[in-house]
């Protein structure tokens, strides 16, 4: 969905969420850990040297062994932060790690549900390994996106429906029924966290160059060869150097085709939010 924003407004967020991913960055370094702009973050960095100019969010990538370092290690990070997983926030029912801005607020139409503090932040995607078995490849993604959309209807019920009609309705309410009867039972986004979490690590130690980040709806779509991320190459975001996948032209054509030309106004995304705040 794509939301005209005020200029100002837009230019704000743009640099709260530079400014999260420069504390970000600093920590990664100090600790030793490895991280990477991914998907529409990797993409601006290489057409615009920055954001996408309608873009309102950071995408940043992590291998599992990083991104568990960095949780044992977070209570070390900036206080002015706050690392949001259901972990660490029952009420946060999102696959997708947030790196916040304590004192803002950042609510997009289909979280606003979310009994919880949503501000400015980046994103942090985990990338897990996959098999080269294509039969288990499948049945993996399967069970990984039944769990990671029932975290989400754990929150809410009221989901994006990509389409209308008898079907579209029938969805609606489907939906809705699970939300309730989710809540109904005490079935907590903890637990349909971990089930997720089991999915999604459990081929973490087989022999296998393959990985996809499974908090994705469509992670089949961004199935990647560990080579072409590693050794990082860095390039200038903004006013700041941040690392990009070694092989970035190749996964930035395999996601979107010719990445290089603009697209038309129908077809740019952003996160539309309904609750923005600076903290001011």
């Amino acid at each position: 969905m794509y939301k005209q924003y005020e200029p100002e407004d837009l230019k704000r967020v743009q640099s709260i969420q530079k400014e999260i991913l420069t504390e970000f960055a600093e920590f990664c370094n100090k600790h030793q850990l490895r991280y990477f702009l991914i998907y529409g973050t990797a993409l601006g960095a290489v057409r615009h040297k920055g954001f996408i100019p309608w873009d309102d969010d950071i995408d940043v990538g992590m291998l599992r062994e990083d991104y568990d370092k960095l949780l044992s290690i977070i209570d070390q990070f900036n206080n002015c932060y706050e690392l949001l997983t259901p972990y660490m926030n029952k009420n946060y029912c999102s696959s997708v790690t947030h790196l916040q801005k304590k004192g803002t607020r950042f609510v997009s139409e289909f979280a606003q549900d979310l009994k919880c503090e949503l501000g400015i932040n980046i994103d942090i995607f985990v990338f897990d390994k996959i098999t080269n078995v294509k039969k288990e490849q499948k049945k993996q993604m399967r069970k990984t996106y039944f769990w990671g959309r029932l975290l989400y209807l754990r929150g809410s019920g009221h989901p994006e429906i990509p389409f209308g009609g008898i079907k579209g309705a029938i969805a609606k309410i489907m939906c809705l029924f699970i939300h309730y009867f989710l809540c109904f039972f005490k079935i907590s986004s903890v637990s349909i966290y971990k089930r997720l979490l089991a999915n999604s690590t459990k081929y973490n130690h087989v022999d296998s160059s393959l990985i996809t980040s499974f908090e994705d709806a469509t992670p089949w779509k961004y199935i990647m060869d560990i080579n072409e991320i590693f050794p990082l190459e860095t390039i200038p975001f903004e006013d700041i150097i941040v690392p990009v996948p070694k092989q970035n032209h190749e996964i930035l054509t395999r996601i979107y085709g010719e990445y290089m030309e603009m697209p038309p106004l129908d077809k740019r995304v952003n996160h539309s939010p309904v609750i923005l705040e600076f903290g001011d």
